[in-house]
């Protein structure tokens, strides 16, 4: 059975194995420095490999470069060919993928990406992202051949970058440009390219902070809070524009790939419409709204970014009908976004239903491909609001027509898919638990961007992936799944196991403005719950956003299995808790779950018909074991 993540477009296993040598280490015939960099950093001492690459010359991996290879296997050694470094890298991740203790089976491998565009958008404004979680995360991305890491490195909570030119702009936790050029090195020896975004002309209070007199008139003063924030750059100021010139050129000096994203998304016009001066330039320059003055900006941004020999990219919000050609268009909104940019022209990187921020399983991410139509969007977007795993999700879950409206645009067409993109927003994850915020699910979702479209088998996708995490805990220090002994109170496990956090952004909005929101109520006084300074060290924080435990559980009532091993240690949590919590109060948040456990225990041994409230949710926790028992049922 084989355990690959992701599959590859064809493989022929024959009998035999290919057993490690303990005397001579692993020899490759013409490979470059690279790849006997890599051949070193993974655990294949021992077994004979050659490599032969067609080319090798590029220091850096580029869009369109081949990552196809071929993997032969036999009893003598191990042959690879390829195109390029990056196909050889990723014969060698299959390799890892393959090998069992000191064999790995003979085999012949033929495998190519799906997409060029395989990527993963990481915040590191909201919570500062360390170069060693950066660097393990390339480790991992290189291992399920993903080839983007995109830094969001910018936002109205800090700037992340600190230059030479502007140097006053960077926050206290930021990168230097030497940290940065060693990590694109790092991301190129995995055959990874590196994407910079810088946001505007919105999400840059902390530029406004230091820079007040770059803003529209609008009070700024240094913030903490989520969600939009009102402060703007003003695009008419000459000076703005000669400083975001100054800035995204050393950017483009520091990240030698060929695309820079300049973010674009959620630009607040109400300080533009406010102040007399912006007024009188849109007049001067007879634009009529809002919008086509921040396509004005653009306009002038992407002609800048040009100049330094880069291409553009943005967030769906910038599609206008004066967009420049050239540009590609990051599509989050829902998939309705990328046919519109696609008709207009413009290839296009799918983000929507691969946000990693919502805590959705990773079965949902897996089933949304990047080129699905309308019917199959449809399909799926009315099987999750049928769900009621996800019915407390104010507005509901569902990617296909998306929640944004687009403004008319000629229809020159085809633009073309480049390939996908998930992303990891920090509101709610701080450095110590991007591991398993990102690679509980990830490893789905990097199979959907490489393999044939056909692979669509949820049920081995989640025994192949959970296969992995064992390794990626042995190769990379990656703990992709809940950990059991997190509060340090023997005798929980059994509630810990089955609990999730809710689901969407019913945590980040909280109660209150969920609430309001779902009763059409005005939410502009409403605070959210979380800020930069709030601490995430709860049991919320560092549980995974998919218990597996409820999985297994529902494998066990299929086969029929014997199930009070199960419920005897459901009903045992709850006088744990009760004991421990005079000395540990805070885990009081847990009562309500742990009761209603108890009370699945009971029904599930009595036989009877399972109460769906006793899924929750119980303030940011859900039982996700009780849907599926309701599965079970129906």
């Amino acid at each position: 059975m084989v355990d690959l993540l992701p599959i590859p477009n064809s493989i022929d296993f024959s009998t035999g194995y290919l057993r490690r040598s303990k005397e001579i280490d692993s020899v490759q015939v013409s490979a470059p420095a690279r790849i006997l960099r890599a051949v070193a950093r993974m655990p294949l001492a021992g077994f004979p490999i050659a490599v032969a690459i067609a080319e090798t010359t590029s220091e850096q991996p580029r869009l369109n470069d081949s990552y196809a290879y071929r993997l032969v296997v036999n009893e003598t050694g191990v042959r690879i060919g390829a195109d390029t470094q990056w196909g050889a890298l990723a014969a060698l991740v299959t390799l890892v993928q393959l090998t069992s203790d000191d064999t790995v089976p003979c085999c012949t491998i033929n495998d190519a990406p799906r997409f060029q565009w395989r990527g993963l958008m990481v915040d590191v404004a909201r919570h500062f992202i360390s170069l060693e979680t950066l660097r393990r995360t390339l480790d991992t991305m290189g291992y399920f051949k993903l080839n983007v890491l995109h830094l969001h490195l910018s936002d109205d909570q800090a700037f992340r970058f600190r230059g030479t030119t502007l140097p006053e702009l960077a926050s206290a936790e930021h990168y230097t440009a030497d940290e940065l050029t060693a990590l694109v090195a790092h991301a190129a020896d995995r055959g990874i390219r590196i994407v910079p975004e810088l946001d505007v002309p919105g999400h840059t209070t902390s530029w406004l902070v230091v820079h007040p007199e770059w803003g529209s008139g609008g009070d700024v003063s240094a913030s903490s809070a989520f969600g939009p924030h009102e402060t703007v750059l003003d695009p008419t100021r000459s000076d703005v524009m000669d400083a975001l010139g100054r800035i995204f050129g050393e950017i483009a000096e520091v990240f030698p790939d060929q695309y820079i994203h300049f973010g674009g998304d959620e630009v607040q016009s109400n300080e533009w419409r406010k102040s007399a001066a912006i007024r009188n330039y849109m007049r001067s320059q007879k634009i009529d709204d809002e919008s086509s003055l921040q396509a004005d900006f653009n306009r002038r941004l992407i002609v800048g970014l040009e100049r330094f020999g880069k291409k553009p990219v943005g967030w769906d919000e910038i599609l206008h009908p004066s967009l420049p050609e050239n540009v590609v268009i990051q599509c989050w909104r829902g998939m309705r976004g990328r046919d519109e940019a696609l008709q207009a022209g413009y290839d296009c990187v799918i983000s929507a239903p691969y946000y990693l921020d919502l805590f959705m399983p990773a079965g949902v991410h897996y089933q949304y491909d990047p080129e699905a139509e309308g019917e199959d969007l449809e399909r799926l977007d009315d099987r999750l609001q049928d769900d009621s795993r996800f019915a407390h999700v104010v507005g509901g879950i569902g990617w296909g027509k998306g929640f944004a409206d687009y403004p008319e645009l000629a229809r020159p067409g085809p633009g073309k898919v480049l390939g996908a993109e998930a992303c990891i927003w920090t509101e709610l994850v701080t450095d110590e638990l991007l591991d398993r915020r990102v690679w509980s699910r990830m490893p789905a979702i990097a199979e959907r961007f490489w393999s044939d479209r056909g692979v669509r088998d949820e049920l081995d996708m989640y025994r192949r992936l959970e296969r992995q995490f064992v390794r990626l805990e042995q190769l990379f220090g990656v703990d992709a799944m809940t950990n059991r002994d997190m509060l340090e109170a023997p005798g929980l496990e059994p509630l810990i196991d089955m609990l999730e956090p809710v689901k969407g952004y019913t945590r980040i909005l909280g109660e209150e403005l969920s609430t309001a929101r779902k009763e059409g109520r005005d939410v502009t006084q409403i605070t959210r719950p979380y800020d930069t300074v709030t601490l995430l060290n709860r049991v919320v924080d560092r549980i995974a956003p998919e218990s597996a435990a409820s999985r297994h559980f529902g494998t066990a009532l299929e086969e029929g299995e014997d199930t009070t091993r199960w419920t005897a240690g459901w009903r045992d949590q709850y006088r744990t808790l009760l004991g421990v919590l005079p000395k540990r109060p805070e885990l009081g948040e847990l009562k309500a779950a742990s009761r209603a456990l108890v009370k699945v225990a009971d029904t599930v041994d009595a036989g009877g018909k399972i109460d769906p409230a006793l899924a929750g949710p119980f303030g940011e926790y859900v039982l996700p074991v009780v849907f599926t028992i309701l599965t079970h049922e129906s």
